[in-house]
């Protein structure tokens, strides 16, 4: 199996909520999933190309982004086009169009041809992934009563490596726009 890569913000989240993070996760997630931190993905996994060059743009894009407030306070459902699965996540309403502007900036340069065509872009912290659209509801439903409130800052921009099963940090990348 080939390397891959993807790169992901970590929101910082207060204990409190990441353990609650955590705890949903824990039962609706499998083992390789769970190794990653709660996180977003913005550059979606793809085959490696050349890392000197990727760990370039990264700095040009923190260089040019600063770090940023998000708020997290619904769950929504959303189809997985690729696996057929149903991902419960919690969307941003404050931090949106930054993630949003991040995420149109790092799909230039060495990923721009591995962009996804035709499938649009949700900022995102997955929180469960289920083969039934109706237990996926539910859940989302079950999330958005307790009203979740999770407020965080993302800080740095951090290249995943996706090999054998196995997914690990690589590089950090400070935003300091």
């Amino acid at each position: 199996m080939s390397e891959r890569v993807a790169v992901v913000c970590l929101p910082k989240l207060t204990p409190t909520d990441r353990g609650w993070v955590d705890s949903v996760r824990s039962r609706h997630l499998a083992r390789e999933q769970l190794s990653v931190e709660p996180h977003v993905t913005l550059v979606f996994p793809c085959d490696e190309v050349d890392r000197p060059e990727i760990r370039s743009h990264l700095a040009v894009v923190a260089a040019e982004s600063g770090p940023f407030d998000v708020a997290l306070r619904a769950a929504v459902l959303l189809p997985d086009p690729f696996t057929g699965e149903f991902v419960v996540a919690l969307v941003p309403d404050e931090g949106n169009s930054r993630l949003l502007r991040l995420h149109d900036r790092l799909y230039t340069g060495p990923f721009t041809q591995h962009q996804p065509v035709g499938v649009p872009f949700v900022p995102h912290l997955t929180l469960a992934r289920m083969t039934a659209s109706a237990a996926a509801r539910a859940l989302a439903d079950d999330v958005n009563g307790g009203e979740p409130d999770l407020r965080t800052r993302v800080t740095d921009l951090v290249l995943m490596r996706l090999q054998a099963g196995r997914i690990e940090a690589v590089a950090t990348q400070a935003l300091r726009g």
